[in-house]
């Protein structure tokens, strides 16, 4: 009668704890990565405008430019995507667009005195991403297109009315970006991230001229460096 006694005993106690370990596998399932999410970010950008020409002037002697306007500024945007998981493996597509504030100028002593601007409004992508889940955190790389509302201004102004040359620009409007980061599943629809970006613009050729007195040529080419951080929510 005791063994028969504590037999039940041990066999309630089993049974009832088995829903809270049936539970416990339930919660132990690794987090699933695949759905469609959008959020917003900020961030910084580092921007680099290298601009190569000549200033030439039947006037005065020809002056070769080399310059580089620099400037680090604050980006404020949305996101976009979607992702498919397969074991541990996320695999996605992600587009996002930012406010960016960009503006440098400088005067040069070109051969009348000349004054470059570059200037960058807006900074997006579209991108696939390709990431590693170790449950709720997941490293990944991505790359893709870019594009960006970039304009460069070439401003010289002539010694005489007849080299008093309207200004000239470049818009430097797509190129391509490559990336990595980390983001993490705060909960099951929150989820938070840090990343880093490389975006080049590639270059353009200008040129301004004025018939027979000056004929000035230039290059610019853009590079833009960012790190953001961004919360997204994601769709079950």
């Amino acid at each position: 009668m005791r063994k028969l006694t504590m037999a039940l005993t041990l066999g309630s106690a089993l049974a009832l704890s088995m829903p809270a370990f049936a539970a416990d596998i339930v919660e132990e399932q690794p987090y699933d990565w695949s759905g469609v999410y959008v959020g917003i970010f900020a961030g910084v950008g580092h921007t680099s405008s290298d601009w190569d020409g000549l200033d030439d002037d039947i006037l005065v002697d020809p002056v070769a430019i080399d310059e580089s306007l620099n400037e680090t500024t604050f980006l404020l945007g949305a996101l976009a995507g979607i992702n498919f998981q397969h074991d541990r493996w996320v695999f996605g597509l992600e587009a996002d667009i930012a406010w960016f504030d960009s503006k440098e100028h400088e005067r040069l002593d070109g051969a009348e005195g000349l004054d470059i601007t570059s200037e960058i409004d807006l900074l997006g992508s579209l991108r696939a991403r390709a990431g590693y889940a170790a449950d709720r955190t997941l490293f990944y790389v991505t790359g893709g297109l870019a594009f960006a509302d970039a304009e460069h201004t070439w401003d010289d102004d002539g010694t005489v009315a007849a080299t008093n040359l309207a200004p000239e620009s470049l818009d430097l409007d797509f190129g391509w970006v490559v990336g990595a980061g980390i983001e993490h599943a705060w909960t099951d629809n929150w989820l938070v991230r840090l990343e880093g970006f490389y975006f080049d613009l590639g270059s353009e050729d200008g040129e301004a001229v004025a018939e027979q007195i000056e004929a000035d040529t230039f290059e610019v080419d853009q590079e833009i460096w960012v790190g953001r951080i961004g919360i997204s929510y994601k769709f079950n």
